[in-house]
């Protein structure tokens, strides 16, 4: 179908006013460097993602370091059973002392409790060879 003439004439100046050089350089020149920005962008995020995983496997492996160096170390501060019992004896025996000057039977002359004076109240041996456990309780509850 042909055009009417004033119909290409509208036609012909839209397309003149639309290709202005300049303006084409200019969205040319806009095009390239948004296009720029996006290379520049995507090349930033995949910086990040690959520090992020780069990262992440440093922390893994020092993890690991860390983990390796404290059950190395675990054995030189274990403590034997013979130690921790002589540990707690003399915790005990330190505990003991410390509370004996407050007790009735502590004898200020020589700083100790004599098992005289413990034992005089109680009678511990009935018979020769029978023993009283009431009276061996009582003896252990006062020390």
């Amino acid at each position: 179908m042909p055009l009417s003439s004033e119909l290409s004439q509208r036609l012909a100046m839209m397309e003149k006013k639309n290709k202005n050089p300049e303006r084409e350089a200019k969205d040319k020149e806009f095009y390239e460097t948004m296009k720029d920005i996006d290379m520049q962008s995507a090349k930033r995020m995949h910086s990040i993602k690959s520090k992020k995983r780069e990262l992440r496997g440093a922390q893994r492996q020092t993890k690991k370091k860390v983990e390796k160096l404290k059950e190395e170390r675990s054995h030189e501060y274990s403590t034997s059973e013979d130690t921790r019992q002589l540990i707690n004896r003399t915790f005990a025996e330190l505990e003991l002392s410390g509370k004996a000057h407050t007790f009735d039977e502590w004898c200020n002359e020589c700083g100790c409790i004599h098992l005289e004076e413990v034992l005089k109240d109680s009678t511990i041996v009935d018979a020769p060879g029978v023993v009283d456990k009431d009276a061996t309780n009582n003896v252990q509850k006062k020390l």
